[in-house]
């Protein structure tokens, strides 16, 4: 669902379908890129048709973009799956609202969304006390939710396993909020595993090897694929000293090697 005002990022769509294979199996009824009005918003064709009827029912009492909150809560949808950066810009400048203007802008849109994470399927697990519903996936997730745990002691560790094993070329992790700029891992290193096994515990990698330390609360790490000779089934996170000051993970991103498609002659 468009605007006729807006600009689009330059390969929304590519973003749009790795999105939305990230999401297969979960159930959704509506997917935003855009944090403002009725721009940016993905619905299941099977929807469309009584998404029309609801709007057709429903237009007078207040403006569209106020019922589409209540749409997806009547298909019981009850959270906001809000994707970043933003793949959609308002550029009009005329409400709907007779002699009123609508200068609004997307702060969150980027005009080359092109470097979206692939974060393959995997289970995430800490030994970080979890604070509330703010859990460990939610740090590996692209919507805009973040883990939260209370201050992490040294040797306190955050897990991702992978499915399947997997070639990386990148990892990205980024700690702490604009608004919580000192919950950041302030001492903490980053290692890729091998050698999964069945503990009690779960799945478990037997064996690490040390990509870097984070700085400033956060690590990005190229050419993975390049420093080490094996495919990777876990990324941990390592606590190497422990902290008054709890701890967010805003994000978790990694990108896959791609293989080179074989074509015939």
């Amino acid at each position: 669902m468009l605007e006729d005002d807006v600009r689009c990022s330059r390969n929304f769509l590519m973003a749009l379908k790795k999105v939305i294979t990230s999401r297969e199996g979960s159930y959704w009824v509506m997917l935003e890129f855009s944090k403002l009005g009725y721009i940016g918003k993905l619905y299941h064709s099977r929807d469309l048709p009584r998404l029309a009827h609801f709007l057709l029912m429903f237009y007078q009492e207040m403006p569209c973009d106020w019922l589409l909150i209540h749409f997806r809560g009547l298909l019981a949808q009850k959270d906001v799956i809000r994707f970043k950066p933003s793949l959609f810009q308002h550029m009009g400048y005329y409400s709907s609202y007779k002699g009123a203007e609508n200068k609004l802008k997307d702060d969150d849109f980027e005009e080359d969304s092109i470097d979206i994470p692939d974060n393959p399927p995997a289970s995430l697990f800490t030994n970080i006390n979890v604070f509330e519903n703010y859990d460990a996936t939610k740090a590996y997730s692209t919507v805009d939710e973040y883990f939260w745990g209370k201050p992490p002691c040294t040797g306190d560790f955050f897990v991702i396993i992978f499915n399947k094993s997997t070639k990386i070329s990148r990892i990205k992790i980024l700690t702490g909020t604009e608004d919580r700029q000192n919950d950041i891992l302030h001492h903490g290193a980053l290692e890729v595993g091998q050698k999964s096994v069945d503990t009690k515990q779960g799945k478990q990698c037997t064996s690490y090897i040390t990509l870097g330390e984070f700085k400033g609360g956060s690590i990005e790490v190229s050419n993975v694929d390049h420093k080490i000779g094996f495919d990777i089934e876990c990324v941990r996170v390592v606590v190497t000293a422990s902290q008054k000051e709890w701890l967010i993970i805003r994000t978790i991103s990694l990108w896959t090697t791609q293989p080179v498609s074989q074509f015939k002659k």
